[in-house]
Formats: C-alpha cells, sequence, structure tokens
C-alpha cells in the first residue's frame, strides 16, 4: 500500500466514521488481530477526533465486559465473524459493531462530507486531548485504563526518532499484538519515520513471513527471542558431531568477535577471517531463516536474559532491550544501536527524567508520562508523588557505566519470615535458562525459604528423553522431578543461603492466557498463581 493509499484510506475512514455519528471525544474500541485493517481503523478514530480502545483478542468475557463499560465506546471494530458473534454475545448492539470487511461501505459513507471535515477536527486536537484509552493488563486486579494523549504519542514518537534511524527502504515487520502498547509505539514510529511496515499473518507463520518479508527489523518481546533461541539449539542437536563442532567453534568466534565490536577493541586480522569464515558457514545459513536482512531486533515488555541476547549478537542479530510503562506510552529507557550494554535496558529517552524513591523505586517524570486513570481519581492521585513524578513500581540501579537495571518489581519483592528481603525475577531468570522450564514463579512471603512453582517445556523434555533413549508418558513423573532437581541445584549454588529454593512444585500443564495465570501480554499473575495451586504450596511447606 502506498502512502497516498494509505491517507485516502484514513480519510475516507475517518469521513464515513463522522457521517456514522462520531463526534469528538468519544472512544472507538477496536477487538482485533495486529494487521494493516487495525492501523487504518486507529489513525482514523484518531483523525475524526475520536479515542482508540484497544482490546487483545485473548481477554476473556469478563475482562471484555468490564472495559467495554469503563470506556462506554461509541462503536466497536471487530475482525471477524468470533468476535462478532462474542460481542453479541455479551449483550453489544449491532449497529454499534464494525466489521473490518466492511471498511470499503464505511469509506462510502462520508463521500458526502468534505475532507475540510476531517482537516478541522485534526485541528483541535492538542496535545493535552485524550488519543486512547490503553487498559492496564490487570496482574494486581482489575485493568486500568490509561488516559494517553496526543501529547503523549508525539513525545514518545520524537524521542524514539532521536534514536532509531530507519531510511525508507527498511521493512520493520509488526509481530506484536497492536492493543500491546510497545507494538502500537512502533506503528506510529514507522509511520513518522517513513519506514515500511509489513504485518506477520499470525505466530505459526512467523518463520514463514521472516522468509517472504525478508525484514530489516522487529520489535518484540522476550519469549519471542527464547522461541527462536530454543529451535536453533533443538536444531544444532539433531546434527552429527562434526556439525555440532562447527556450530561450537562459530558461535566462540561470534562470541569474540562480537564483544570486541562492542567494546569497540582492535579486531586482529585473523579474527576478521576466523569471522568471515564462521559467517559462511554457520551464521549466514542460520539469518537466512530470518530472511538473510534482520540485523535488529528492539525488546521489550519483560525482562530479557543477558546470555539470549549475547548469543544472537554472536550470530548477527543485535538485540537492543527497553523499558517502559503502558503509563508512559512505551520506553523511557533504551539501549542504542551505537551504546548499549547487554543485561540493562539501557538509557533514558530525550526528555526523560529519573530519580530514586528513599525506598529504591524508580521515579519517572517526562512528557510521554500520562495523564490519569479513567475514572479512578483515587488511583491517579496514588501512582504519583507529593512532587509529581510516577511511581513506576519497580525496583532498579544504574550500572557503572550509567545504563539502567530493573532489578524487580516492588510488589514482587519477598520478605522471609527471617526479615530477609529477595528479588524473585533474577532468580527466576536463572532457573528459565533451562530449556526444561516454561515458566516459574517463586512463593516464600513470611516464609522461612523459598518455594518455585513452575510449568516444564514438554518437547524439550521429550527430545532429551528420547535422545536418552528413554520412554517418557509425557506426565510429570520422578524422571522430570530429578532433573528439575538438578536444575534447582545449579542454580542454588549461585546463590546466597537465604535465596535457595528448598521446594519446588511441578504444574500439570503450562501456565496460559486463558486459564488465567498469564496476562494478555505474558506476565505472571503472581496473585492468581498463588491462590491457584495454594493447598499444593500449603502442603509443602507443612511437610518439610
Amino acid at each position: 500500500m502506498s502512502w497516498h493509499e494509505m491517507w485516502s484510506a484514513v480519510m475516507e475512514s475517518a469521513k464515513g466514521l463522522v457521517a456514522y455519528g462520531l463526534c469528538p471525544g468519544e472512544p472507538v474500541a477496536l477487538f482485533a488481530a495486529t494487521s494493516v485493517e487495525w492501523t487504518l481503523a486507529d489513525l482514523a478514530i484518531l483523525a475524526a477526533g475520536g479515542i482508540t480502545v484497544p482490546l487483545y483478542p485473548s481477554l476473556v468475557d469478563e475482562t471484555i465486559s468490564y472495559i467495554l463499560k469503563d470506556a462506554s465506546p461509541r462503536f466497536l471494530f471487530v475482525d471477524d465473524e468470533h468476535k462478532y458473534q462474542k460481542l453479541i454475545a455479551l449483550g453489544i448492539d449491532s449497529t454499534k459493531i464494525l466489521q473490518f470487511s466492511a471498511f470499503e461501505k464505511i469509506r462510502t459513507w462520508g463521500k458526502a462530507l468534505s475532507d475540510d471535515t476531517i482537516y478541522l477536527r485534526i485541528d483541535q486536537l492538542a496535545s493535552e486531548v485524550p488519543a486512547s484509552y490503553i487498559y492496564t493488563s490487570g496482574t494486581t486486579g482489575k485493568p486500568k485504563g490509561v488516559v494517553i494523549t496526543h501529547g503523549n504519542i508525539v513525545a514518545e514518537v520524537e524521542a524514539a526518532q532521536s534514536v532509531f534511524h530507519f531510511p525508507s527502504s527498511h521493512i520493520g515487520l509488526v509481530v506484536l499484538p497492536l492493543a500491546h502498547v510497545l507494538a502500537r509505539v512502533i506503528q506510529f514510529f514507522q509511520l513518522a519515520s517513513g519506514c515500511q511496515a509489513a504485518y506477520a499473518e499470525n505466530i505459526e507463520k512467523l518463520a514463514e513471513n521472516y522468509r517472504e518479508v525478508r525484514p530489516h527489523f522487529i520489535v518484540g518481546v522476550p519469549r519471542m527471542l527464547e522461541k527462536m533461541h530454543e529451535r536453533i539449539i533443538a536444531s544444532v542437536e539433531k546434527l552429527s558431531s562434526r556439525k555440532q563442532r562447527l556450530f561450537a567453534w562459530a558461535l566462540k568466534i561470534g562470541e569474540e568477535y562480537s564483544e570486541k565490536k562492542r567494546t569497540r577493541a582492535t579486531l586482529s586480522w585473523s579474527l576478521k577471517f576466523f569471522h568471515v569464515m564462521a559467517t559462511f558457514l554457520v551464521f549466514g545459513p542460520l539469518r537466512q531463516r530470518m530472511g538473510g536482512r534482520l540485523s535488529l531486533f528492539i525488546s521489550g515488555g519483560a525482562p530479557l536474559s543477558k546470555s539470549i541476547a549475547r548469543f544472537f549478537y554472536s550470530v548477527g542479530l543485535l538485540v537492543l532491550e527497553g523499558y517502559g510503562l503502558t503509563e508512559t506510552f512505551g520506553a523511557i529507557t533504551v539501549n542504542r544501536p551505537d551504546d548499549y550494554h547487554f543485561g540493562t535496558v539501557g538509557k533514558a529517552l530525550p526528555g526523560v527524567w529519573i530519580r530514586w524513591a528513599s525506598d529504591g523505586e524508580l521515579l519517572v517524570k517526562g512528557p510521554m508520562v500520562f495523564r490519569e486513570y479513567l475514572h479512578q481519581p483515587e488511583e491517579t492521585k496514588a501512582a504519583f508523588d507529593d512532587e509529581g513524578w510516577l511511581k513506576t513500581g519497580d525496583i532498579g540501579e544504574y550500572s557503572k557505566d550509567g545504563f539502567l537495571r530493573i532489578t524487580d518489581r516492588k510488589k514482587n519483592i519477598i520478605v522471609t519470615s527471617g526479615g530477609k528481603n529477595i528479588a524473585p525475577q533474577p532468580i527466576e531468570e536463572m532457573l528459565l535458562r533451562s530449556p526444561f522450564i516454561d515458566h516459574v514463579m517463586l512463593v516464600g512471603d513470611a516464609r522461612k525459604y523459598l518455594i518455585a512453582v513452575l510449568s516444564v517445556q514438554h518437547e524439550a523434555l521429550m527430545r532429551y528423553f528420547q535422545e536418552k533413549g528413554e520412554s517418557w508418558s509425557g506426565k510429570v513423573d520422578a524422571k522430570v522431578e530429578a532433573l528439575i532437581a538438578e536444575v534447582i541445584a545449579s542454580v542454588n549454588a549461585k546463590l546466597s543461603s537465604y535465596e535457595t529454593i528448598k521446594r519446588f512444585l511441578i504444574v500439570e500443564g503450562s501456565f496460559t492466557i486463558e486459564g488465567g495465570d498469564l496476562t494478555p501480554t505474558l506476565k505472571l499473575k503472581r496473585d492468581t498463581i498463588y491462590r491457584k495451586y495454594q493447598p499444593q504450596i500449603e502442603a509443602l511447606y507443612k511437610s518439610s
């Protein structure tokens, strides 16, 4: 789609919405998967003076009903019949539901209106005017509607443009749900920067889309990289011993080369030669599986393992981690292409101010910080300190060279019965480096010691037992427990005694969004998981 075609589609759709009755300041919900129609609808809503309310396709009915009641959208866009019927079942008036398949019809509704109708509405969009109600993922209760203004969006995009520079020939593959604030930021960034956007069909077709689109950059979450890493390692394990040794040699060369490049150290001619050979024999074919042109992956939304970032950099894919909140409309810190440190979330974006509260909580000010929570004045007041600094709820620290490192969520800090403070996130990250662990959550508040509640990676376990020539039923049994015990023991060896995990619980199945264990952004719902498995957890503590 050309820029001219897109502009025409947005203008005509915006006029269609106005003709259908959308007034300035009225919300419109978007209940759909990532697609070009999502972007067109979003821009049309904003151009008509409306307020976009994104809804994750994976939300349960109860959450959808809550958000629709709270936001009171004038209209709702959906992308398929299934979602249309879901809204009808929830009691939504069918005249308020607009399907993406009817886009051409919507565009015809406003033909009698002048373009000046839309230009006038755009002229009235001051920086303090609300542009979007983005609902938090609800890790600690009901979602809150974060009121994001047009000024917040512009500030975030301009800050990102000062860091990332992509020419118009470069393609960014849009993978994340556009209801995710990170994906939405990239949507606006790509539009403002003039580079091309391609939309992944779905996660199942991602590998095919890589080869088809051949993107130059991707913005995603750590889970995507973790899955890619798992597939690569699984493929290598199936190779002959000679090819496995070749891969190990190439990876060692890549690690040395990339570290010298990162620190701007001198590259010897021999290292350059060996790196060319490693690229030709190993890294080149590997990167072809990702399209051959992918050189940058911007990661956010959750912590990324330093070892994963280093692995991909060794094979030629630079992973830059950033940090932000829904309340800041995306990033407030990010690693730069020319200034990065793995294991950190980078340095503050232009216009962002950071300081620490007395208890170590990260506080933020800047033009991208949100205005308020919709209909929740008390929650809004509680989100800021007396001087107007946003309380992020995160605990962090600066590295010696000025990069921010997030150590944990303030609410997640475990205080044992012995008075020891433990940040669970770094320990959980160490456990997740094992290919056998899918998700893990530590518990131990007001207890003598920690217990790990975890789900296992069934595919990795199946491969492991097959390679050993052993049968496995696919159920959690003594063999699996023994293997997980070894993983935990190896992690415990690196921890202080009060941080070690004394017992563990392996749950059947996996932590899922549908099961209520994960938010739509794949964060652990810790309170929900604890309540779900509380009887088993209590039994473990009593048996010790």
